[in-house]
Formats: C-alpha cells, structure tokens, sequence
C-alpha cells in the first residue's frame, strides 16, 4: 500500500504539473534530465494549501514536540513553502539569499529556535553556506532543517555529516516509481532520471 504522504504529493505533482523532463541547468551548475518546480503552484492556491498541510503534518511527526520561534526560508524557491507554512503556524519568518546567506526579509534574533525550510536539496552546498553565514555573520545557531523534496544527489548525507539534523518529506526516487506505476511517465523517462541519479553515486 502506497504511503499516504507519497500518494497525496505524486497526486500533487500530477495535478500542478509540475515535473518536466529534458535538460535543465542547475543553479549549482549540474544539467539534470528533470525539473521540479513548486513555485508553479502560486498559481494554484488550492494545491499549494495541500503541500503546506502536507509539510506542516510531516515536520511534526518527523521532527517531535519541537519550539520553533522562527523559519527562515531560502529564496528565490524555498520562499513558496516558508511563507505560508509561517502564516498557518502564526510563527514569524525570515528570508535570506541563496547566494550569499544574507538577510533580505525580516530578522534574527540571538537565542531563537529555527527551523530551515527549503524546497528541495541537490548537493546541499547552498544550505550549508547558508548556515554558516548565519552562525558567522548574525550570531544564530540553525537547528533543524526540513526539504520537501530530496533529489537524492548526497545533499542529505552532507548536511549529516556537517552535524546538521536534516528531515524530508520525500525522495525523487518515491516519487518516479509512484508516477512510472500509474503511468504518468514512460519508461524512458524513467530510465533516464534513475540512471542520472546512479551516475551522480546514489544507490
């Protein structure tokens, strides 16, 4: 039986269409055979309150009884998902760039729980940057991090490794084998990605 949150997200996926395949540049400089894109469901509010529902259930069962004071979302893509989930939660959020880790909404304040909310992880050299810019430049400690979407390409095992608590909501993987069983991608489609992925090391 398919999991509940893997069947409400590939459901999600379909409806936005969202997905496409072809080649596509990475902003970290890697070309990939798919993309993914959430913000595209800013047109689609309906979706998007699914997603954060989603996301709000799951950060609370994976991640416990946690404070959070604050979520710091990344532009220019994790903005889509931390805005909302903050609105919903009446929890107050801050933005701050992928390139540099600078602040561009909002503030920080020493002592405040965080959680870092992305939209998805590639390598995970952007959130890693991230954080170090806000423990060096602004004094803060980020303690957990949630993705919606894993691509699978080592970011989660590099976060660990630099001692980071690092949670998901689901891996590329889930989410081509749910599409590729109801037919919604073809095989070669299919073969593509999962031979992409096998190359960048993932088992």
């Amino acid at each position: 039986m398919i999991d509940p949150e893997l069947h409400l997200i590939t459901k999600l996926i379909i409806k936005g269409k969202i997905l496409r395949f072809g080649r596509f540049k990475l902003s970290n400089g890697l070309e990939s055979p798919y993309y993914l894109d959430f913000t595209l469901l800013s047109s689609r509010i309906d979706l998007l309150k699914t997603l954060i529902d989603l996301v709000d259930k799951s950060i609370k069962r994976r991640l416990g009884p946690i404070k959070i004071d604050r979520y710091i979302g990344i532009l220019e893509k994790g903005a889509v998902i931390t805005i909302p989930l903050a609105l919903k939660n009446e929890v107050p959020f801050t933005l701050v760039s992928s390139q540099d880790g600078k602040i561009r909404i909002g503030t920080l304040n020493m002592g405040e729980d965080i959680l870092l909310i992305d939209d998805m992880i590639s390598t995970g050299n952007t959130i890693i940057r991230v954080i170090k810019n806000l423990r060096e430049e602004y004094g803060v400690e980020v303690n957990h991090v949630f993705i919606v979407l894993d691509r699978e390409e080592g970011g989660m095992e590099r976060l660990k490794e630099h001692g980071i608590k690092v949670e998901r909501l689901v891996g590329i993987k889930e989410i081509l084998e749910a599409l590729h069983k109801l037919d919604v991608i073809n095989q070669e489609e299919y073969g593509v990605v999962m031979e992409y992925l096998e190359n960048m090391g993932v088992q």
